[in-house]
């Protein structure tokens, strides 16, 4: 007996597209497999064709479409004519033979004792009215079956391949009657007393363990010269150029890029410029691995939360609580910090107050007056600004912005608003 979630049957057959190994023509697609038990049936004849008139909108999804009946190719060729009449269109899609009942009985719509034979009618196949949807892993994952006289809902499948590739996407369920772009059902583990949510499949967060060497590596490839452990300790303004003073040596040039987040005061103040940034150390809690419970990224609308789970099950939590930064200038987190983190946490999902707590951190964010600062400082020619403390969702566009503006001195005119200007009196 066939089950949801078990391998779909392989098999080989003959079509109207010549011989289908049945795996193969699923390759790594998502697959409709439907069934006729006779050709040549009014009401399999309309569903044909309604399926040949929306096969554009399966394969936006990246899935093929395969029809079977127990006749023979030379029937199904002539009974596609008979079809292309009734929807007005080209059937596009394969339409194999099953003569032999192998597929049939191999996909549990007939008994494994049915003989095939000349005399089988569309009654005695009458259970051949099946839908089997199956994933690019050849894995079924929903099944029909249809009485002969009641004609299929095509839409109706199409909804439901819509709510499979997305909650095998993302860890969520969607309710009665749910409609791609609908509301969804998340995260069972969330406590009851939560009473709302809002969904965004979308999260603008990314591994900066993984982000970051990439990132350089792509610098490096387009010619960029990182230099590392080599931190600026004096910045000059002379006639036509600055000077840049490292341990490493020093570097002359015309143009400077100051982006050192909570230390981008302490770069400009070398020139005897003030920037309006400010370090903001916040802390970072890591459990240890656990069963599924964060499937995805909650954020708290009224509490400092933010909670994501590795792949390997251990609980990451965030939120914006405050550090304290040292005497030798690093960040080190605050015991309060840490409890009251802990504390929202597992309120909002009650079984991380069992886990234990592996790891925490503190590190260096910004805080500047809630938006980022883009632009060039007042009174240094060549010199810009970039800061923003959404480093990592931001960061691609400010990059992008920051380049154009350090090479060029213009900037969009819809960034204005985020300069320096608006911190002069």
């Amino acid at each position: 007996m066939l089950r949801i979630n078990d391998i779909a049957p392989n098999f080989e057959a003959n079509s109207t597209h010549g011989n289908i190994n049945f795996h193969e023509f699923i390759d790594n697609c998502w697959a409709v497999l439907f069934s006729h038990p006779k050709d040549f049936t009014p009401v399999c004849t309309t569903e044909l064709g309604y399926m040949a008139n929306i096969q554009e909108e399966f394969e936006q999804r990246g899935c093929k479409i395969l029809g079977l009946s127990i006749d023979s190719v030379e029937d199904h060729l002539s009974w596609k004519k008979d079809i292309e009449e009734v929807a007005k269109t080209k059937l596009n899609y394969p339409l194999i033979s099953d003569s032999d009942l192998k597929v049939a009985k191999a996909f549990n719509m007939l008994p494994a004792d049915e003989v095939a034979n000349t005399n089988r009618t569309a009654m005695t196949n009458a259970t051949v009215r099946s839908v089997f949807l199956i994933d690019p892993e050849k894995k079924i994952r929903m099944m029909l079956t249809y009485p002969m006289t009641t004609g299929r809902n095509f839409d109706e499948i199409l909804r439901v391949l819509d709510s499979i590739q997305l909650t095998s996407k993302t860890k969520v369920a969607t309710p009665v009657n749910w409609k791609k772009g609908d509301e969804v059902i998340i995260v069972p583990a969330i406590s009851e007393k939560v009473i709302g949510a809002a969904w965004c499949p979308g999260e603008g967060k990314i591994n900066p363990l993984i982000a970051t060497s990439r990132l350089a590596s792509a610098a490096q490839s387009e010619g960029v010269a990182i230099e590392e452990f080599s931190p600026v300790t004096d910045l000059e303004k002379h006639n036509s150029y600055y000077r840049v003073t490292t341990p490493r040596g020093s570097v002359d040039t015309k143009r400077i890029l100051i982006a050192a987040g909570g230390w981008s005061n302490d770069i400009a103040s070398m020139l005897g410029a003030k920037v309006p940034i400010r370090g903001a150390p916040l802390q970072m809690i890591v459990t240890a691995p656990a069963p599924e419970l964060v499937p995805c990224l909650i954020a708290h609308a009224d509490r400092h939360l933010t909670m994501k789970q590795s792949a390997l099950g251990s609980i990451i939590i965030g939120g914006a609580w405050p550090a304290v930064t040292s005497a030798k200038g690093t960040a080190e987190i605050i015991p309060d910090s840490l409890e009251g983190n802990l504390w929202v946490a597992s309120h909002t999902v009650p079984k991380i107050a069992n886990l234990h707590v592996i790891r925490s951190w503190a590190a260096m964010n910004i805080d500047i007056d809630g938006a980022p600062l883009l632009g060039t400082l007042p009174g240094f020619d060549g010199v810009t600004i970039a800061a923003t403390a959404n480093g990592y969702t931001l960061g691609p566009l400010m990059g992008r912005e920051a380049a154009r503006l350090a090479l060029s001195g213009r900037s969009r005119q819809d960034l204005k608003s985020f300069s320096m200007e608006r911190f002069i009196q």
